[in-house]
């Protein structure tokens, strides 16, 4: 079992995120996005590009990691990140799936 764990541990593959879109009916089709990845300046980009965005008239929705006070603020929509209540709701349409 090279390069997995039992159970609850590393489980490498995009099945269980497919199911999961799925399930939503696919919103990420929906909508246009941007991914930022590479090793520094990760942050530094998705906020200069937001503020690019957002100037011009754009609503912009953000996921960033780590987070620095509450788990919440990884997910944030111009800048402001997403309340209790939201995130909640969230929560509890994605857990059932």
């Amino acid at each position: 079992m090279a390069g997995r764990q039992k159970k609850f541990g590393i489980h490498p593959g995009l099945e269980r995120m497919t199911m999961l879109m799925e399930g939503l009916g696919n919103p990420e089709r929906k909508m246009k996005s941007v991914h930022i990845g590479g090793t520094n300046g990760k942050g530094s980009t998705t906020a200069f590009l937001r503020n690019i965005l957002e100037e011009s008239g754009m609503e912009v929705g953000t996921f960033t990691s780590p987070y620095i006070e509450t788990f919440r603020e990884r997910i944030a929509v111009n800048g402001a990140p997403i309340s209790e209540e939201a995130f909640l709701e969230a929560a509890n349409v994605v857990r059932p799936l």
